[in-house]
């Protein structure tokens, strides 16, 4: 199964990368595509979580990759769910939950436009409808 990673802060405080994990990201993304613009302020950006490179800086990094109060972490969910994760915060701490209400919506919307007759599409519905998906299940 195929998972894509995302940072999440595990401390109770502001989502802060140090200024080594920026100055890393910073350079490894200029390399990578000349035109990239120097990132200052990572957190405000906000389209580091799911970077490539930002995870792997992390990952490379560990603890010095964490700002002041922060303790961020790598998470890896499902490919699948990845577009329906969402970050809950409780003062700082965050932990990862999904949006499964969507995610059903979305599967009946592409069984509707699907190449079948009516009751094969009924028969799929019902069976997306029962089914409980756990994607904490396949996390890293």
């Amino acid at each position: 199964m195929e998972k894509c990673g995302i940072l999440l802060n595990e401390s109770y405080g502001p989502f802060r990368y140090s200024q080594w994990a920026v100055d890393n990201f910073n350079v490894r993304n200029m390399l990578r595509n000349h035109w990239a613009k120097r990132k200052t302020n990572l957190e405000e950006e906000g389209d580091t979580r799911s970077h490539p490179i930002m995870i792997q800086v992390v990952e490379e990094l560990g603890e010095e990759a964490w700002g002041t109060d922060s303790k961020i972490v790598v998470k890896y969910v499902p490919q699948l769910f990845f577009p329906y994760v969402l970050i809950e915060n409780y003062d700082g701490f965050e932990v990862l939950d999904y949006d499964l209400a969507a995610f059903k919506l979305d599967l009946i919307r592409q069984t509707t436009h699907a190449h079948l007759n009516d009751e094969e599409k009924m028969r799929k519905i019902e069976e997306i409808l029962a089914t409980e998906y756990r994607p904490w299940l396949y996390c890293d």
